[in-house]
């Protein structure tokens, strides 16, 4: 998760620093969630402005607020179903890997 602080121009115009920070470290396949704190005070980040600078950079995007508990819940859960829906697709794809090599076995023991 990377958190920015809506309330700051400077913290929002840092995300994608931050980010690349990450990837420096991170693998490729590592889930990575913008998040937008302090929606609970008056915002300078608009909404749509961080959503777009999220989907550019290949991330989703939720708004939060740690002082209500607003949404906190639902990036964690956001986080978990991303990780799921990876999971998924890496094992259907393994799947399908295991399927082709054994059709292809198959060809090729023939009489």
């Amino acid at each position: 998760m990377i958190h920015f602080d809506r309330t700051s121009q400077q913290s929002f115009d840092d995300v994608e620093e931050w980010l690349q920070e990450v990837n420096c470290t991170a693998s490729a396949q590592t889930v990575k969630l913008l998040v937008g704190n302090k929606t609970d005070l008056e915002v300078v980040v608009d909404s749509v402005v961080a959503r777009t600078k999220a989907e550019r950079l290949g991330m989703n995007y939720v708004e939060t607020s740690a002082k209500s508990a607003y949404q906190v819940e639902s990036a964690f859960r956001t986080i978990a179903m991303s990780l799921v829906t990876r999971r998924s697709a890496e094992v259907s794809e393994a799947s399908h890997r295991s399927l082709s090599l054994l059709s292809a076995q198959k060809r090729r023991s023939c009489c």
